[in-house]
């Protein structure tokens, strides 16, 4: 976690605005950075535009997984039903008729 503050407006500077300044400001540090012994800096903010496009694959995938699992099961449920109810109508077909003559 990382806080700033606004030395003119006296502001809290949100954490993602605070650590970008840190990265586009990272040459004016150097007298800092050579005082603590900081060797280099890694600029926090990596390229999101691939990660967001693997992220949207993901959910588009599950999406399909639900859509095609929901059609599998209900496939499943209405050949359980025709089933069952040729199986009654081959009893009836086979079914003897006792009619009084």
């Amino acid at each position: 976690f990382i806080h700033g503050e606004d030395i003119d407006t006296n502001e809290i500077i949100p954490a993602d605005k605070l650590l970008s300044m840190i990265d586009q400001k990272s040459a004016l540090l150097m007298a800092i950075l050579n005082e603590y012994n900081i060797l280099q800096i890694i600029p926090t903010h990596k390229d999101n535009s691939a990660n967001e496009l693997v992220e949207k694959l993901k959910m588009a995938l599950i999406l399909v997984c639900v859509v095609l699992g929901a059609i599998c099961i209900i496939l499943a449920v209405v050949l359980y039903y025709v089933c069952k109810r040729y199986q009654r109508k081959l009893k009836a077909a086979k079914a003897m008729a006792y009619v009084n003559s």
